[in-house]
């Protein structure tokens, strides 16, 4: 048990470092199974690969201190489960930040805004814009009131900053 405690440990963490870096440089992508429809998913590859990774060291630290081996698998799997779950919800906050379902948006009326995927017109359907808040690039839901669609790439106004969708316009608003 030695061996595959160390092997799972070693193993699932460098994968998850590998993992890391590639999300880090935006090359990431993610796989989740059940229902991940508000975003938040036990099981996916990151938290199985934290999962492995807690489990085979804490294993060996367990064995170290003398526990048998029933009693350090138990209490491995307990912190590795304790463990991948927190490790989840802090994906999940950071991937809630990173979408842009922020508290505080930062814009105003007037702020130039990015266009990256066309908004409809006549606040049918939403697209996407792309602000600047707190040093970051994030991407959040716009729509507009105009009558005619905004085409990605066409350099558009706030004309209501709400923090959940942004309403925007190709005239800059007068305040």
């Amino acid at each position: 048990m030695h061996t595959i405690a160390l092997i799972l440990g070693v193993g699932c963490g460098a994968l998850f470092i590998l993992k890391m870096v590639a999300m880090l440089i935006g090359a990431e992508g993610e796989f989740e199974a059940g229902d991940a429809s508000d975003g938040f998913s036990i099981l996916s590859v990151n938290t199985v690969l934290g999962f492995g990774m807690s489990f085979g060291f804490t294993w060996l630290a367990f064995h170290y201190q003398g526990m048998s081996d029933i009693t350090a698998n138990i209490g491995a799997f307990v912190v590795a489960s304790f463990l991948s779950v927190i490790f989840a919800y802090l994906l999940f906050s950071l991937r809630r930040a990173e979408s842009g379902e922020i508290k505080d948006n930062g814009l105003s009326i007037g702020d130039p805004v990015d266009i990256t995927i066309r908004v409809p017109g006549n606040n049918i359907e939403s697209g996407q814009i792309r602000i600047k808040s707190r040093g970051a690039y994030r991407h959040v839901t716009a729509y507009t009131k105009d009558s005619e669609d905004i085409l990605a790439g066409t350099a558009a106004y706030v004309t209501d900053p709400n923090d959940a969708h942004v309403l925007v316009s190709v005239k800059k608003p007068t305040i």
